[in-house]
């Protein structure tokens, strides 16, 4: 049943700016979770100057664990939340 309700789907939506609905998302803590686990990765310090957004912030932090251990980086990037 599933695979018939997935074929009816024309398109996704996404509005992560809030204009179409009303977000419950709390980006602050969502950022200071991946700089915590960033440093749990050693490092340390301002890692970011003006973080941007997470996605970019979590390529960023990926690329400067990567520098110290390609596995490592592996690891940052595709741990699981919770």
């Amino acid at each position: 049943m599933m695979p018939f309700l997935l074929s009816q789907i024309k398109a996704f939506l996404f509005d992560f700016d809030g204009t179409l609905a009303r977000l419950n998302i709390d980006f602050k803590a969502l950022r200071g979770e991946i700089l915590s686990l960033a440093a749990s990765f050693g490092l340390e310090g301002p890692l970011m100057p003006n973080p941007p957004y997470l996605l970019e912030i979590t390529q960023a932090l990926k690329d400067q664990i990567a520098d110290k251990s390609v596995g490592s980086a592996e690891v940052f990037f595709l741990r699981p939340w919770g």
